[in-house]
């Protein structure tokens, strides 16, 4: 079961008192529910603002129809009035406000009143004093007009109430004082008899109906600060749709208490209390249920409202509920070399994901990428799930991988031929040279410097990701004299090569007028013949854009002698 709950301290030390009344916003933050992969809702805050202190006025809106003034005097006499109110929670009293006026004919009378804040005894009697201040009463005895006989003080230290509480005023002087109570009417229906007088005969307080008909309170009012605590208890942090969650509610007993709040006077506390779904409906009351019907994340909120006499407070409790359906598993995938790209195109809400890539690997992110160790056809599975339920889909996932092309130029000086790469494969790591006299070497493009003239079959055999390949060809190295076959092979150039098709052929040899050009591919099978007839500068362009990437021989071929060249066609894809 979630829980959560919102506070709101009323506090002197905190807020300002305010005559007015006014209603006020308490949150606080919502709980957060993630889900995988998923961009959560932007949480929505309510508006927070500081509630005032509040005067209660139970006695003179809650019980009396009437007030009349009653006089208080003489030590003989009745020298103090109390009023007696609940506490169901701490309560703070900070100050209090009565009504009460020197009854003189003499307009410069004045007398001291001690106003003071009793604790209640088990048995509701006065027990002992929490604090107290003094303050000055002026000739204001008007009973018709009770607003000018006001009077409100501030205690110079707050008395903390937890148990039931007095308010009191007191005077120890002879000049007679008046003070506005309700009516006294011993059967107005009332039968509460909250207010309690002081004899000083015996110095004992007593109920206003002992001893005399009364039954009357008086207009002592006490300023309080209190705390409020809201609570949410949702059945569930997450649901399908449709389906339905509860929640019970839980706030301060002082919601419930007639003297504070004026609904629980009324009879109706929760009146204006209730759940805010977060889909557009709204119940009231405690406890209530609701079902949704789209998936979405919704915040769940409950407002209690503090009605008190001259200040409101709205204290808000905000929760987060997350409404599923069933997913649907589903993806999608795109292969480069060994590598596949997988997309999930899932529907529903998903709280977790599983991929089972068909090599032994796992993976729990949304759109994973993968790369096999060979090439093959793998069963790849994704596993989906929520609250609601799971979902597996399996597709069959073909990963290739192209073989590597060897390939290499070279070029003789003297004893040394440096060798060019042009081999083309994914992520060449090795080549392995064989330099045709039992020597070797592993760099991409060297260069071999021999020991003795002759012909020499120079290989080279390349490792990439997907594979090896081997390329051979031949290397003659004359160092006494050069014939014409090999002064033709180092002065007939082919370029660029490797190409895209598009050539050039070009000659240093005034001796050579046309030759026979022959192409083969590397299992023998002629793509080209022609007779090539040299132009007075020796090029000829060629256009090979027809063939298809790969290696290819060019067999020139001119006075009953043959030289063979290498062509690497590669296009781009």
């Amino acid at each position: 079961m979630k829980v959560f709950r919102s506070i709101l301290t009323v506090s002197l030390s905190l807020f300002v008192y305010q005559a007015s009344a006014q209603n006020h916003l308490i949150t606080a933050p919502p709980v957060q529910f993630q889900i995988q992969k998923t961009t959560p809702i932007q949480t929505r805050s309510a508006d927070t603002v500081n509630c005032t202190s509040d005067t209660l006025q139970y006695v003179r809106y809650g019980k009396a129809t009437n007030f009349i003034g009653i006089t208080m005097n003489v030590p003989s006499e009745f020298a103090g009035y109390s009023q007696y109110y609940d506490a169901p929670q701490q309560i703070n009293v900070s100050g209090l406000t009565f009504y009460a006026g020197v009854n003189s004919t003499n307009v410069a009378d004045t007398a001291i009143v001690k106003c003071r804040v009793f604790t209640a005894n088990p048995d509701s009697s006065v027990g002992m004093v929490l604090t107290e201040k003094d303050i000055v009463i002026y000739n204001t005895y008007f009973p018709s007009n009770i607003d000018v006989m006001k009077y409100t003080l501030t205690f110079d230290s707050i008395a903390v109430c937890n148990q039931a509480y007095f308010v009191s005023v007191y005077t120890e002087t002879t000049q007679p004082l008046g003070i506005i109570t309700d009516d006294y009417n011993a059967n107005d229906g009332q039968g509460e008899e909250l207010g309690y007088w002081y004899w000083t005969g015996d110095s004992t307080w007593y109920k206003s109906g002992e001893f005399f008909t009364w039954d009357v309170d008086w207009l002592i009012e006490p300023i309080v600060d209190y705390t409020l605590i809201n609570e949410i208890n949702l059945s569930v942090d997450s649901i399908c749709a449709p389906d339905v969650t509860c929640a019970v509610h839980s706030r301060s007993p002082i919601f419930e208490n007639r003297m504070y709040n004026q609904q629980a006077l009324a009879g109706t506390p929760e009146l204006s209390d209730g759940f805010d779904w977060g889909d557009g409906n709204t119940t009231t009351g405690n406890d209530s249920c609701h079902t949704y019907t789209s998936m979405g994340q919704y915040l769940v909120s409950y407002t209690a409202t503090m009605t008190g006499w001259t200040s409101n407070c709205d204290v808000i409790s905000i929760d987060t509920l997350t409404v599923g359906t069933t997913p649907t598993a589903g993806f999608t995938y795109s292969n480069t070399v060994l590598t596949a790209d997988f997309t999930n195109t899932s529907a529903g809400s998903l709280s977790s994901v599983l991929w089972d890539f068909g090599d032994g690997n796992t993976s729990t992110l949304l759109n994973p990428s993968h790369t096999y160790a060979n090439a093959g056809t793998y069963t790849v599975c994704l596993i989906v799930s929520n609250y609601c339920s799971a979902d597996t889909i399996c597709q069959t996932v073909v990963v290739t991988c192209p073989n590597p092309v060897a390939g290499f130029t070279f070029a003789t000086t003297s004893m040394t031929a440096d060798f060019t790469d042009v081999s083309t494969g994914n992520n060449i790591i090795g080549w392995a040279w064989d330099f045709g006299d039992g020597n070797t070497a592993t760099s991409q493009s060297p260069s071999y410097t021999y020991t003795e003239d002759g012909n020499y079959n120079v290989c080279v055999e390349i490792t990439d990701d997907c594979g090896v390949n081997t390329y051979c060809d031949s290397l003659t190295i004359n160092t006494v004299g050069i014939s014409p076959l090999q002064m033709a092979n180092d002065l007939i150039l082919v370029y660029p090569n490797p190409s895209n098709g598009n050539i050039n052929v070009s000659f240093d040899l005034d001796a050579i007028k046309d030759f026979n050009l022959e192409i083969t591919e590397a299992s023998g099978r002629i793509v080209y013949r022609n007779i090539i007839m040299c132009t007075p500068n020796n090029q000829y362009p060629l256009n090979f854009e027809g063939l298809t990437n790969g290696i290819y021989y060019m067999n020139f071929t001119f006075d009953n002698q043959q030289i063979v060249k290498q062509l690497i066609i590669s296009k781009e894809k």
